[in-house]
């Protein structure tokens, strides 16, 4: 999973290698003749170097990637513990101002109208009061959320850029370990191409390449597979790893900040209705 992950699962060990023969028909035709197996060895050998470092480098690069986004996270938690504490501070202390309202009604006389209206009002003017400071407070962290998305944002893609820059490169190896596969296969192969040419082939050369025409095509179509088969690797690469950080990227802004402060407005204003509810229906007959 780490290495589906870190997007090199494909380069593990010997993996791009039978990737890249096994969509080379063409090629295969060659492996049975004597003078290329020494070739396709050393191939072999040219490809794992290149895909050990690459590998290595992507999960290097994996767990740079792990910790910035642990860090992020771990940000993001302590800047809604701290929002969220001081909301819940500001909130107690309504609580306890309601309670005190709440007592000196119970010790007002309902003769006193005055005495009681005042008080109302003050406790209208106290939520109201408590409202602004909870949705000041909501501005607040909702724009410092909001700034560290976007900072981890920035991080994020270069990192990315980085490594897909060094993939690329690494990549490009590859390609060069293909090319040089390709002319020393057409080196090994002169000695069959140039009996075939005198139609003076053996028995399994004959069955291989009917013409010397047919096995200048498939060495030809060998290159072009190879070369192709690690197109398609790195363009598979590049593909899963920008479509994991705009997905990253996307979902943090709708979590983090979009729908986190939608419910936060939200669960404050139901406080505040509820509140402004009870208020309205006190029946001030009755205190």
């Amino acid at each position: 999973m780490q290495h589906a992950n870190a997007f090199v699962d494909e380069l593990e060990g010997d993996n791009l290698y039978h990737a890249i023969m096994d969509s080379d028909p063409d090629g295969q035709r060659f492996l049975s003749l004597p003078l290329v197996v020494e070739v396709v060895d050393q191939y072999r050998e040219k490809l794992q170097d290149s895909c050990r470092m690459v590998f290595q480098f992507g999960l290097e690069e994996y767990q740079k990637r792990t910790v910035e986004e642990g860090c992020l996270r771990e940000s993001l938690r302590e800047a809604k513990a701290a929002d969220r504490a001081a909301g819940m501070k500001l909130i107690k202390e309504f609580l306890e101002f309601k309670q005190h309202v709440l007592q000196k009604l119970d010790n007002t006389s309902e003769a006193q109208v005055s005495i009681i209206e005042r008080i109302m009002a003050n406790y209208r003017e106290k939520i109201h009061e408590l409202w602004e400071q909870l949705m000041a407070n909501e501005m607040v962290i909702a724009e410092q959320l909001e700034e560290v998305c976007k900072e981890f944002e920035r991080n994020i893609r270069e990192m990315l850029v980085y490594f897909l820059e060094n993939c690329q490169n690494y990549l490009a190896k590859c390609r060069e370990a293909a090319a040089n596969f390709h002319e020393r296969l057409v080196e090994a192969t002169l000695p069959y191409a140039e009996r075939l040419a005198k139609s003076d082939p053996n028995e399994t050369e004959q069955l291989l390449f009917p013409d010397r025409e047919t096995m200048s095509n498939c060495l030809s179509q060998s290159r072009d597979n190879q070369v192709q088969r690690i197109d398609q690797c790195e363009e598979w690469i590049i593909k899963r790893a920008n479509t994991w950080c705009e997905n990253l990227i996307q979902s943090l802004y709708q979590e983090e900040v979009q729908q986190r402060h939608t419910n936060r407005v939200t669960e404050i204003n139901l406080f505040i209705d509820s509140q402004r509810t009870e208020l309205d229906s006190f029946d001030l007959g009755a205190i």
